[in-house]
């Protein structure tokens, strides 16, 4: 059972985990991942599955975390 998590942990290249770090920190911090500007909650409601979602999205560009 180690030697597959193992070997899954040691197959994810380290770029893919810089990139999850980096937008885990400009989330906390508030900032846009790519352009830096100020980030904000935003919500959407689908009248197809009667569900609200929320979500992140940058008040400069068009980056939302979806």
């Amino acid at each position: 059972m180690k030697e597959s998590l193992r070997k899954n942990t040691g197959a994810m290249p380290t770029g893919k985990k810089g990139w999850y770090q980096h937008l885990a920190d400009c989330i906390a911090s508030e900032r846009c991942p790519y352009c830096g500007e100020d980030i904000f909650v935003n919500e959407e409601f689908s009248d197809k599955t009667l569900q609200r979602s929320f979500f992140f999205e940058c008040s400069a560009c068009p980056w939302k975390n979806r």
